[in-house]
């Protein structure tokens, strides 16, 4: 299956498939991390620390909705509820603005994109919309 899978991407499939594959290998490059261990190590840690997030915050709120079913309070139980789901909501949100806060330049085609692919037979609206 893995091989069969390697040669469908070594394959050709079309112009903006090409770019796109092209764009995102260079996406994560910066001047924050200039060799591929160090990706690898810098998306292991964010895992980590989103997985060891996920791991505490339903740890720690189970004693507060077990204390709160027992005593009948049913309107500080949906407002905690309320306030976990916030949160449950909130948080992936700042996650993904961390990332496009970090990746921002990258979102976009520079001018160095246009000038080394513009010999191609893309048009820039393709370069554009494989970028994005």
């Amino acid at each position: 299956m893995r091989e069969r899978w390697r040669q469908w991407l070594e394959e050709t499939h079309g112009p903006f498939f090409e770019l796109v594959r092209h764009f995102f290998l260079r996406m994560f490059e910066s001047e924050l991390i200039t060799a591929p261990d160090q990706l690898r190590t810098w998306i292991i840690g964010v895992l980590s620390a989103i997985l060891s997030f996920t791991l505490y915050v339903p740890l720690s709120s189970f004693r507060k909705y077990v204390d709160l079913t027992y005593q009948n309070r049913v309107a500080e139980y949906h407002a905690h509820a309320m306030s976990d789901r916030l949160l449950f909501v909130a948080f992936p949100m700042l996650v993904v603005s961390f990332v496009a806060a970090i990746e921002w330049q990258s979102l976009f085609p520079t001018e160095r994109d246009y000038r080394n692919l513009m010999p191609l037979p893309v048009s820039r609206m393709q370069m554009f919309l494989a970028k994005l």
